[in-house]
Formats: C-alpha cells, structure tokens, sequence
C-alpha cells in the first residue's frame, strides 16, 4: 500500500537528498525496503517494465546515480541501505546496464563499490570491515558481470573494474575469510 499511495514516492525520492541525516537515512531505508517488495518500485528504480521507455531509462539513471552517491557517505545505515538497494537493482540487467553508463560517464560507480569491499585499500591485509557492505558490494559487481552479455563491453568492464583494482580488494576478502577476521 505505502508503494501506491499516490505521490508519496516522489517526497521519498526528494528526501534522498534531505540535509538532516536522519530523514535521509529514514528515506534510503524506505527505497531499499520498497524496491525489494514492489515490483512497481522496482521498475520505478531499474527501468524494468512498460511506457515511455527513454524517460523511464534516463530517469532511472538518474535514481541509480543517486544510490550510488548515498553508498559512499559517511552515515553508516544510509550506506547500507543505498547500497543494499543497489544490490537489489543490480539484478536487473537494465540496472546493471544503466551502472555500468555511470561508471563510463562518471568514473564514481566502481570506486564507491570497491570502497564497499575493502575501505582500506592501501594495506595487502585483510581488516575487520561491516560485512553487509562487503557483501552488498559484491552482489553488485557479480551482478553487473552477470548481466553484460555483450563480450566487448564486458572487457571495457573488466578493464574499468581492473583500474579500481576490484581483483585484489576480492582476493583480501577471501584472505579475510580464510583467516577467520569475518565474524558473522
């Protein structure tokens, strides 16, 4: 009922970008609880689904990018919620098509998704990090791989991805695993 309610999802979406913490927080968890539970949302976020197909795209490019951006502030709920909402979008592969333009237009989607996996990125060692990031991180980029079929974007990808040096934040967290520093 709440996704129906007729221009509430326009004040959620203002709120994303509220100056006081909290209500921004209270509207990203809002969005990252909706897309998972309205396919209306869902589309609304994605760009999945019917109707005028070129606004609905760049308008949800505009949703995702703003998503992107609440993954990488400091409020620690927010980021999970943003990025748990990204996760979500992600299996989509018009989500992870309209991420993957983000990263090309903007170079700010793949180094906030590896800020994610591993916020240290200076030290080789594994560190003790919030594991819903971590996990949230690597949904997206499983998902973005996953859903780019065409073989020469996927190089541009793995390319992209190899610049953030996603490999290596991968590989510390299985060393992070492997060494029992991941609890829970």
């Amino acid at each position: 009922r709440v996704a129906d309610t007729k221009g509430l999802l326009a004040k959620i979406e203002f709120m994303l970008l509220d100056d006081n913490v909290l209500v921004r927080r209270a509207a990203t968890e809002l969005i990252c609880n909706l897309v998972s539970g309205s396919e209306m949302i869902f589309n609304h976020f994605s760009g999945e689904g019917e109707g005028d197909v070129k606004i609905s795209v760049n308008q949800s490019k505009s949703r995702l990018h703003i998503l992107v951006a609440l993954s990488d502030v400091e409020d620690e709920p927010t980021r999970l919620a943003a990025s748990g909402a990204l996760a979500v979008l992600s299996g989509s592969p018009t989500a992870s098509q309209l991420l993957v333009i983000l990263e090309f237009e903007n170079h700010r989607v793949f180094p906030v998704l590896r800020q994610l996996i591993d916020p240290d990125g200076d030290s080789d060692q594994p560190t003790q990090q919030n594991v819903g990031l971590v996990h949230r991180g690597v949904v997206c980029i499983r998902n973005i791989f996953v859903n780019s079929t065409d073989e020469s974007l996927r190089k541009k990808i793995g390319e992209a991805t190899e610049k953030q040096e996603l490999a290596s934040a991968l590989t510390k967290i299985i060393k992070g695993a492997n060494s029992g520093i991941w609890t829970g």
